[in-house]
């Protein structure tokens, strides 16, 4: 489908997406507005459309940044979804190809699903559409490698001074009840790393930095600039893949860059598709409440020691990663930051632990292994873990729970 096919899709559901809008809490005079600046896309008045637009982008960026993102009302964020379509419609009616990507791209991270209005599909079209008027090449300064490094050289490098070190068992692919009765609900539900689950992804035969470029290299996305989210330093910004890789894969980069706990798989299906939910996660909720995230970086990337409110199957599919844990039993020796929202996180740097300033550490149990291509690692909830990748690294989290708790995703709350 091209600009003129959506366009006409869109005009024959623009009752019922209007309707919607409505139907959400959103004020009247606020759809009339939108309405106005639909009319204004169809009948070519590109320049009043393009106003109106920014109108109502720009009042629903102010309602975004009242309060914590979590409690922004979803009207707002399905009013920016709205009010970005007919932005992107007009920016692509008009020529303007890579405005259209980069448009359609923030409503999709930042709005809310409107059922008759697929942005996702418009994002592919219009990328297709870009990539053959301007293929996203690989620079040559770039570190393409996903090395596969010794498992002993590199534990040497972590949790010095700490003596309780345990390497987490590896099993070759259990079967679902065995999972289940052994690991996911026995009395101790110790990690574990399962070999063997994953063989089937087409991800493994098809992914590349050359291969995302390809499928994803116009597509906007957001990325945490700095060495861990707890530094001072750390933010986050808006760049399309291609700016990505070329800025932070590079050999010579002195800045780190992390495409870090983020669901990349709903804004881009065709990555999705290479992909599975492990059925593992069928034990405890249906695969469609499990919740996936992207983490894709070079080498270096830190995720400090921290705990999640949701168990974790950690597929890693590019490149090699050094993880290790602690139980919940020892949570008063890692140090947990006090209150805030960064009160799941620990004040240790597990890479190098200050044993003056914080001595109890030394008492921690560390389960700790070395995760390659193919691994999946079990990580139960309410473990302390700490990541960092030791070459280029892709993984991905399935965050899994039963229907009546939360896990909490701090990607979009960073960037509004």
């Amino acid at each position: 489908m091209g600009v003129t096919e959506f366009l006409f899709t869109g005009w024959t559901k623009r009752q019922k997406w209007l309707a919607e809008m409505n139907s959400a809490g959103v004020p009247e005079w606020l759809v009339s507005v939108l309405r106005r600046a639909f009319d204004a896309l169809m009948n070519h008045d590109y320049p009043t459309a393009q106003c109106l637009c920014k109108f109502l982008l720009d009042f629903a960026w102010e309602k975004f940044n009242i309060g914590h993102w979590s409690e922004v009302d979803v009207c707002w964020r399905q009013l920016y979804t709205a009010a970005t379509y007919v932005q992107t419609m007009q920016l692509w009616a008009a020529g303007s190809l890579m405005a259209a990507m980069r448009s359609c791209d923030r409503g999709l991270i930042l709005g809310a699903p409107v059922r008759r209005l697929s942005l996702t599909e418009i994002a592919t079209e219009i990328h297709r559409e870009l990539s053959n008027q301007r293929p996203c090449k690989l620079p040559d300064t770039c570190d393409s490698t996903f090395y596969i490094l010794n498992k002993l050289s590199i534990m040497a490098n972590f949790c010095a001074g700490i003596e309780l070190r345990t390497e987490i068992k590896r099993i070759q692919c259990p079967s679902v009840t065995q999972f289940d009765r052994e690991w996911l609900h026995s009395e101790q539900r110790k990690p574990v790393v399962i070999e063997g689950a994953l063989r089937s992804w087409p991800a493994f035969k098809k992914w590349s930095l050359e291969h995302f470029l390809k499928v994803a290299g116009h597509r906007t996305v957001p990325v945490e600039i700095g060495t861990r989210y707890t530094d001072d330093n750390w933010t986050q910004k808006l760049m399309t893949f291609h700016e990505f890789v070329a800025s932070y894969f590079d050999a010579n980069s002195k800045e780190v860059g992390y495409l870090a706990q983020y669901d990349l798989f709903e804004q881009i299906p065709e990555l999705r598709d290479d992909i599975a939910v492990p059925e593992y996660c069928c034990l405890a909720c249906d695969p469609d409440n499990v919740d996936i995230n992207a983490w894709f970086g070079p080498k270096n990337t830190v995720s400090p020691l921290h705990t999640d409110p949701s168990d974790n199957l950690f597929a890693q599919v590019m490149g090699t990663k050094y993880i290790c844990l602690c139980p919940p039993e020892d949570s008063d020796a890692v140090y947990p930051i006090a209150g805030g929202l960064m009160r799941n996180t620990s004040q240790v740097d597990m890479a190098d632990p200050d044993l003056e300033a914080f001595p109890n550490v030394r008492n921690a149990r560390v389960y700790e292994t070395v995760v390659r291509p193919g691994d999946l690692l079990f990580i139960p909830r309410g473990w302390w873990h700490y990541l960092k990748s030791v070459s280029t690294s892709f993984s991905v989290s399935f965050w899994f729970r039963p229907p009546t708790t939360t896990a909490t995703s701090t990607t979009e709350a960073n960037l509004a």
